[in-house]
């Protein structure tokens, strides 16, 4: 039995739980390893059985492990509720269960008190293990060489689209299997909107340009953003970069074991709201990276997790002003013993094209 199931099934001893139904697929790949796009996971005290169906039979053999394997058809949920009829507490994540899963088990298990649980699962996956780490940086050090491979094609007359395209291109040209999000690719005015799209928009000269890119190797990500500028910048872009750059270094140095992650969003934030943009700053400082783009931990003002070795967070500060432009700045940041260490190579000094 792996560690990663150990940690879950003394979280259920300690909740008096009889078993644990984990539904999130990314949770069920880091328990057992199976990929596959439909199947639930069954944790009991002493073991664990994976349901899933007929077009995963094959790929069960090789990508699980830890756990029995049941492949079922049509009737998934009355195999379930035979395998939990004797139960007294049944635990389930409450934020992925389905409400009509969730009716399912309330009327096959009556005499069961389902109890809803959140995030035990993410709160193990926090801290990464040494192979995981090793594929984050992977992915991390294929992001880095696709930005510079980048930069060249990001002149006047390019729409944010064709950027984009490149960008997903190399990603996988690289050895991603594909792109841990959509690819941003923001210019000028749209730049002020922190997720945008890429569209039809014609980069023209002077405008701000915001690249937030990721790639997934062996099913980890990573996560980085840059923002150039086409052109010479103005001295109003040269202040407003730096003051981003500055916040953003902070945050990365505050980055250490022990310290609390709504601190770091404070040392962040504070840079900003000092010169008056605090209100152009609107989301949190950072989020943890794994096997998806956006997991615990949370760095924000009200987040209650802690910094710990083996963590691997973003900090990522932005200033937007909506008809203008927007600059963000972002790192993946590996926690370590008494520091920390970037994993993003790319420069961030304000890169003129």
């Amino acid at each position: 039995m792996s560690r990663r199931l150990k940690s879950l099934q003394r979280r259920m001893e300690k909740s008096g739980l009889d078993g644990f139904l984990v539904s999130h697929l990314k949770n069920i790949q880091y328990l057992v390893g199976f990929t596959g796009s439909h199947g639930f996971l069954l944790v009991r005290p002493c073991d664990a059985l994976l349901f899933t169906d007929f077009r995963y039979k094959e790929q069960v053999k090789e990508e699980t492990h830890d756990c029995e394997v049941k492949i079922v058809g049509r009737f998934l949920w009355d195999e379930l509720i035979k395998k939990t009829r004797r139960f007294k507490r049944f635990g389930f994540e409450s934020l992925h269960l389905t409400h009509f899963a969730y009716e399912r088990l309330k009327t096959g298990l009556s005499r069961c008190e389902l109890i809803p649980e959140e995030g035990w699962v993410e709160e193990i996956r926090m801290v990464k293990e040494k192979e995981e780490i090793r594929r984050i940086r992977r992915a991390q050090k294929i992001t880095d060489e696709v930005f510079q491979d980048v930069l060249p094609l990001i002149t006047p007359g390019r729409r944010e689209k064709e950027i984009a395209a490149e960008v997903e291109y190399l990603l996988r040209k690289k050895g991603a299997s594909g792109c841990s999000f959509e690819t941003i690719c923001a210019s000028g005015a749209r730049a002020a909107l922190p997720h945008a799209r890429p569209g039809m928009k014609e980069i023209k000269k002077g405008d701000f340009v915001t690249l937030d890119m990721g790639a997934i190797y062996e099913g980890y990500c990573s996560d980085m953003t840059r923002t150039v500028v086409v052109g010479k910048a103005t001295p109003k872009q040269k202040r407003i970069y730096q003051l981003v750059l500055n916040a953003q270094k902070a945050g990365v140095r505050f980055c250490k074991p022990g310290r609390k992650c709504a601190d770091v969003d404070r040392r962040t934030r504070k840079i900003i709201e000092r010169e008056g943009f605090g209100k152009a700053f609107g989301h949190g400082t950072g989020h943890g990276v794994g096997l998806e783009v956006h997991e615990l931990p949370g760095l924000y003002s009200k987040s209650k997790e802690i910094l710990t070795k083996r963590m691997v967070v973003t900090v990522e500060p932005g200033v937007y002003l909506p008809g203008k432009w927007g600059i963000r700045i972002e790192d993946m940041v590996l926690i370590q013993n008494g520091g920390y260490e970037v994993l993003s190579q790319s420069p961030k000094e304000l890169i003129e094209l």
